[in-house]
């Protein structure tokens, strides 16, 4: 196993990497980092019933421990290539995270309209009527939260642009 050392000075390898290489890198260790930082919310959030949804703790509180532990040093590896190969942070801003989230949502939520679902089989008489005025409703939400987010929103210095 991988054991972070943290005796090693900063960037000591950061020349072994070209540009384009530094930046692959970086960013697969940012979505390991994302990985860990949902899977760690997970472990945190308390069972619940939403929707059309929910979550079930099947995890014993030894699992969990373990679990937590396991992605300690898993940051801590990261932690030490980040060191090592001098990989600068990247910022993410709030409202560029709401926008990739309910912009996609909003186009699978417009999918459920009745002429998408005539791939599925016949649509019953009288079924856009009832259901496609909810499912605009549900977009008209999704496209007011998407016009919030990009409201006024103060920039983070090292908040980079993208999304």
């Amino acid at each position: 196993m991988d054991q972070p050392n943290e005796s090693v000075p900063e960037a000591t390898d950061a020349g072994l990497l070209n540009d384009l290489q530094r930046n692959s890198l970086r960013i697969t260790l940012r979505l390991a980092e994302e990985a860990l930082q949902d899977a760690s919310r997970h472990l945190d959030e308390a069972p619940y019933e939403g929707i059309l949804q929910g979550m079930a703790d099947d995890l014993t509180p030894h699992q969990k421990e373990a679990i937590a532990a396991e992605m300690g040093r898993a940051r801590e590896i990261l932690r030490s290539l980040r060191a090592r190969f001098g990989l600068s942070p990247e910022v993410h801003e709030k409202s560029r995270l709401v926008l990739g989230k309910v912009i996609p949502a909003w186009e699978m939520v417009m999918e459920g309209r009745t002429p998408h679902l005539k791939g599925y089989g016949p649509v019953a008489p009288g079924l856009a009527e009832v259901l496609d005025p909810s499912i605009e409703r549900l977009g008209d939400s999704f496209v007011r939260i998407e016009a919030l987010a990009r409201g006024q929103r103060r920039r983070h210095p090292r908040a980079r642009d993208g999304a």
